[in-house]
């Protein structure tokens, strides 16, 4: 079957995504949202290089997005980030070693059912990874609409909005302190980090 021109814009070939992340290097992480992830202690330094790399991937390659029908159940709300398997590895194994795909897809699970809030009683998971047979060198990521101004940079927040991927840049987005609140809300943890950077910024105003 001859591929479409989704397959033909997604880029995996290592050298072409180093290319990407060289054009603006450094990573755009919302701190705030971050602390919402309650990392297992027992893998805790493998889930943040994981989460960090993912960041990395999600604010460079803004060729790699998938609108999806929004009439379609799985596709409510929420759009396709395809993650290339051979360059996602190879750069996280700059600082584990030598995760395989497996160990990479099995974190990837744990860290996309995180469930975090983004706007006023909105609460989903991070993520969700689905299996696509014709996707074989991408991890398919479904990632909530109302997640994107967390987790994209600005420049890649205008190109998902052109493109009709999401309805509008969202910037009116939650404080740590209205996270916490939707989080209780939601008969949601708090995650340890959130109470002790909210108490040291509180303590800044007093």
């Amino acid at each position: 079957m001859e591929r479409t021109s989704i397959y033909e814009n997604l880029v995996h070939d290592p050298k072409e995504v180093k290319m990407y992340l060289d054009e603006s290097p450094g990573l755009e992480k919302h701190m705030d949202f971050s602390l919402q992830f309650d990392f297992s202690e027992q893998n805790q330094w493998s889930q943040i290089v994981l989460y960090d790399s993912l960041l990395m991937f999600l604010t460079h390659l803004y060729s790699n997005y998938v609108g999806l029908k929004q009439y379609i159940k799985e596709g409510k709300g929420k759009f396709m980030f395809c993650l290339p398997k051979r360059a996602f590895r190879e750069y996280v194994n700059q600082a584990l070693n030598n995760y395989s795909d497996d160990e990479i897809r099995s974190e990837l699970i744990i860290i996309g059912k995180n469930k975090v809030a983004t706007k006023r009683k909105v609460v989903v998971d991070f993520f969700t990874l689905v299996e696509v047979e014709t996707f074989e060198n991408y991890w398919c990521l479904l990632i909530h609409h109302t997640t994107a101004p967390y987790i994209c940079s600005f420049t890649i927040l205008g190109v998902l909005a052109i493109q009709r991927i999401i309805p509008s840049i969202d910037t009116d987005l939650l404080s740590l302190k209205e996270m916490k609140e939707e989080r209780m809300k939601a008969g949601l943890d708090i995650p340890p980090m959130m109470n002790i950077v909210d108490i040291e910024e509180s303590g800044d105003n007093i």
